[in-house]
């Protein structure tokens, strides 16, 4: 229900990259699903089964003075917060 092709595309200029990660709540996307939606931004997407598989390649490809923005629903959030936490 959220407008991922619109938000996508007003976040696109500050953007290198996109990991795309599924929820598997009954509203949750799909890593595939989230990423044929985000593809219209113009910047680079791929897809993972989870959002913790995404967060943590994207993690692993961040360098010094680089920025990760987590976006998406509580589930999303929650799901980083965890690993950050634990």
């Amino acid at each position: 229900g959220k407008p991922v092709e619109a938000f996508c595309a007003v976040l696109a200029p500050q953007l290198t990259a996109i990991c795309a990660g599924g929820l598997p709540s009954p509203r949750g996307l799909t890593g595939e699903d989230l990423a044929r939606r985000a593809r219209g931004a113009g910047v680079p997407v791929r897809t993972f089964p989870t959002v913790t598989a995404a967060f943590e390649q994207a993690r692993a490809e961040c360098g010094a003075g680089d920025t990760l923005l987590v976006c998406g629903s509580f589930l999303t959030v929650a799901a980083v917060t965890g690993l950050l936490n634990g």
